[in-house]
């Protein structure tokens, strides 16, 4: 489902948000060591089905918000549209996002 925040009458809209881009650090060396022993499918595998499973318990704890969260690579973009005046209420969103 696509948040309203973002879409008007089907179509992207830039809207003023609160964003955090998160990288995990070292995995493309872990992904090398694993190659290397072989198990790099496995750690793979294993990294995305956390992912996911994160991922989608923080959608059902965000169903109420406009927060929408997207991950590719060893990447995980999460954004708050803006709602209040002074944002402080989108901040707090994406602090708790990020709290595990």
């Amino acid at each position: 489902m696509k948040s309203v925040a973002y879409f008007e009458n089907g179509k992207p809209i830039q809207a003023l948000s609160y964003c955090a881009f998160l990288d995990i650090l070292g995995f493309r060396e872990r992904i090398l060591a694993g190659e290397k022993s072989g198990g790099s499918d496995e750690l793979f595998q294993r990294f995305h089905s956390i992912l996911e499973n994160r991922l989608k318990v923080l959608r059902a704890e965000c169903r109420e918000t406009h927060m929408e969260m997207k991950s590719f690579s060893d990447n995980v973009l999460i954004a708050s549209p803006a709602i209040s005046p002074d944002m402080e209420f989108e901040f707090a969103l994406i602090m708790w996002a990020l709290r595990a």
